[in-house]
Parts: C-alpha cells; structure tokens; sequence
C-alpha cells in the first residue's frame, strides 16, 4: 500500500471509514469493523485521532489538533505520531483516503 507523499510528508486527506462503529471507553475509544469479528482499542491520543477524522483531515492537519489539545506536544513529534496512526488504521481499514470510496 503506497501512500502519496508532496515533500516528504503525507499529503493525502484521510477520513474515517463509515462502516466501522466507535463507542468512547473513557479518554479510549472501542472501534468495531462489522465486516469481520474484530474490535480495536484505541488509546486517548488514537482515540483523538478518530474524532479528528469525523472531517475529512490531512496528517498535518491532525497534528496540529494534537498540539493544540495536548500540552508539552511538539509540531514534529505529533506530525510523525500522526502519520504513523494513519498508516496503522489504513492498513486495518478503519479510515480511508481521499482517492478511496
């Protein structure tokens, strides 16, 4: 699975991928793929993310979310924590790129 990248970084829109059901479990969240018998644990900043994702978001733009709720959260940190949190959904399926329907 290739994802697009302009200079290094991700530049693709991400959302998540309407199928999946989500229920909050504290600052957690629960996801559920009905297609298959499996749920996801996702910790608080994951659980973020897949709120951030109720809008069509770049990586970018979903560190800056971080950094602008998380305290002590630096620009680069959060742009690499994102990228790597949307490869891992992606790959499981429970968020989808632009180019995807």
């Amino acid at each position: 699975m290739t994802l697009a990248r302009e200079g290094g970084r991700m530049s693709q829109k991400f959302r998540r991928n309407p199928k999946i059901e989500s229920a909050p479990l504290s600052s957690d969240a629960i996801l559920l793929d009905p297609d298959r018998p499996q749920f996801f644990l996702l910790n608080e900043t994951s659980a973020s993310f897949w709120a951030y994702l109720a809008v069509d978001s770049t990586p970018e733009e979903l560190a800056a979310q971080i950094c602008r709720d998380f305290d002590g959260v630096e620009p680069t940190e959060a742009r690499e924590d994102a990228e790597k949190i949307l490869k891992e959904m992606l790959m499981q399926g429970l968020v989808e790129t632009n180019d995807q329907s």
